[in-house]
């Protein structure tokens, strides 16, 4: 099953916060090396069907995000996911796209810059 299938099928189950967590982590992890196409692709279309599905909330960092409105669509997160997709060989020094990402549950996951600790949004995993 893909991301997006997988999201899919995520969106629309009860008690699916522990998976998201997983998916999230998952796909973060993914992030530190270089990330083919599909994978990007898969991604994106993943934050789209849960923003859509009113299960995943985003609230975009105003300093990585200055032009961001505070009620942006799904489709505006996702053109500026795309337009800061991190390049393999910036990768190596930081990773600029921060966001809090709200589940449905009252569960956060926290997607740090590369390197940045990450201590204090523990208890959001």
């Amino acid at each position: 099953m893909s991301l997006s299938e997988k999201a899919r099928h995520e969106a629309t189950e009860e008690g699916a916060r522990r998976d998201l967590i997983g998916l999230f982590k998952a796909v973060q992890e993914r992030c530190a090396s270089d990330i083919p196409a599909e994978h990007q692709k898969e991604f994106l279309d993943l934050v789209r069907t849960l923003l859509r599905s009113g299960r995943l909330h985003i609230k975009l960092d105003p300093a990585a995000f200055p032009d961001a409105s505070a009620t942006s669509t799904a489709e505006e997160v996702v053109s500026l996911l795309q337009q800061n997709w991190p390049k393999p060989e910036e990768m190596k020094y930081e990773y600029d796209i921060e966001m809090l990402i709200f589940i449905e549950s009252s569960c956060q996951v926290w997607w740090a810059d590369w390197g940045e600790p990450n201590d204090r949004f523990r208890s959001y995993y």
